[in-house]
């Protein structure tokens, strides 16, 4: 998952030159999903940061700047969706899953708490992180501020994209 891409009109990369790019680093099974930076492969690097570092050296190479990546795999991704503690949830466009880098030493829970504005509720169950987003992800202040209390990497999907990432990587 790339962060920070094509929102904007900032860090433009189109989908079909970072799939020949994949392709040029010997990734297999390579697709994109929506503009976002969903880039779905297959490699026989077992190594994350080796990847990572391939990945963004590339990028920063062909595109001019290198934006942060983070490597889920798809076991991660079917975990993080079994895990997911609202199943209640009936617009899963309303539900962010934020996977993060490490597991927060650290939970600040009454800073956490304090952005929630009303009807918003969140979880954290492994490296996953769970925000309910009832009034849209553009009105929350925990979707933009959880990264920096949590003092950890994390990107995030909504629910419907999440599922659709692990639909791809099935097919």
């Amino acid at each position: 998952m790339l962060r920070g891409i094509n929102v904007g009109g900032h860090n433009i990369m189109p989908m079909a030159e970072l799939r020949t790019l994949s392709e040029r680093l010997g990734f297999e099974r390579i697709t994109t999903y929506i503009q976002s930076g969903n880039l779905i492969f297959s490699t026989d690097i077992d190594d994350k940061k080796t990847i990572e570092t391939q990945l963004s050296a590339a990028i920063s190479s062909q595109f001019g700047f290198a934006p942060k990546l983070m490597l889920v795999s798809a076991s991660e991704l079917e975990a993080c969706l079994e895990a997911n503690p609202y199943i209640d949830i009936t617009d899963p466009k309303k539900l962010l899953i934020f996977f993060m880098s490490d597991v927060p030493e650290v939970i600040n829970h009454d800073k956490l708490s304090s952005l929630l504005i009303e009807g918003e509720r969140y979880s954290l169950v492994g490296s996953c992180f769970y925000l309910h987003v009832p009034e849209g992800q553009a009105k929350s202040k925990m979707a933009v501020r959880a990264e920096s209390i949590l003092k950890v990497a994390m990107t995030g999907r909504n629910l419907a994209t999440v599922k659709k990432l692990i639909e791809i990587t099935k097919a």
